[in-house]
């Protein structure tokens, strides 16, 4: 790792970043989220991590046994990740000298990567586009009480969105494969997409930030929602351009 990238990751674990942690366990693969708390001193320097998760049992084996595992985390507008290994599970790590936690040992990785993997610009949606959206679990194991989920529109590309809501445990704790309809009005249209989610992260302390992929085919959609989206994006795709310009002419200026 480059001495950028090192003052990159000692930076996220200064700043207590919020991070989520990805491991294929033997049947199917798991996510948690975690915050970076501080790194560990020389010789052996590695992070903590504190999970955020309220049920962490399934990690339990996994955790214990050194598990190799894959951190993504935003720093500023920059998505990064890195693929390291547990080193050491400690449920009453110190903090400070009054503060103790849960926390895990993560070994100082070879390298950062850029986190970006989308296939397709994702174009933000902006206080000003006047569009709503909502979320509709549709798994059958979903409980009613728990189908409908409101959300803000965050940003927006022709294969996935993203979303913010304010921070729900239960949301927090869905696996990515979850799978939901994504309902989006604009200008007196209702599109309606399948999707699954494929990350959920805390930005702030108050807030959760998903990921959904859409249903890549297309064909299963319901009418007119393909049409809808290419729409939609297209608006947010000039009204992008047009940004950028004025920000070039003002820097210009």
């Amino acid at each position: 790792m480059d001495s950028n990238q090192q003052d990159l990751l000692r930076r996220a674990g200064g700043e207590k970043l919020n991070a989520s942690i990805a491991f294929a366990s033997a049947d199917k693969p798991r996510q948690c989220n975690v915050r970076f708390l501080k790194l560990s001193p020389d010789p052996a320097p590695g992070i903590w991590a504190q999970p955020m998760d309220e049920k962490r049992s399934e990690m339990d084996h996994p955790i214990s046994n050194g598990a190799e595992v894959e951190i993504s985390y935003t720093q500023g507008h920059q998505r990064w990740r890195f693929r390291t290994r547990i080193l050491k599970r400690d449920k009453h790590f110190w903090l400070t000298d009054t503060v103790s936690m849960e926390a895990l040992l993560l070994k100082w990785p070879a390298a950062l990567e850029d986190g970006e993997r989308r296939a397709h610009v994702r174009y933000p949606s902006g206080d000003d586009s006047r569009v709503l959206a909502q979320l509709v679990r549709s798994s059958q194991w979903a409980p009613n009480s728990d189908r409908e989920v409101r959300v803000k529109l965050w940003n927006l590309s022709r294969g996935g969105a993203g979303f913010v809501t304010p921070l729900n445990s239960t949301l927090m704790a869905l696996p990515p494969g979850e799978p939901f309809n994504v309902i989006i009005t604009h200008d007196g249209k209702r599109l309606e997409i399948p999707a699954k989610l494929v990350s959920n992260r805390i930005p702030s302390g108050n807030t959760l930030k998903f990921g959904v992929q859409f249903n890549a085919e297309t064909n299963a959609w319901p009418s007119g929602a393909l049409e809808g989206l290419n729409e939609l994006v297209s608006a947010f795709a000039r009204r992008e351009e047009l940004r950028n310009k004025a920000r070039m002419a003002a820097k210009a200026s």
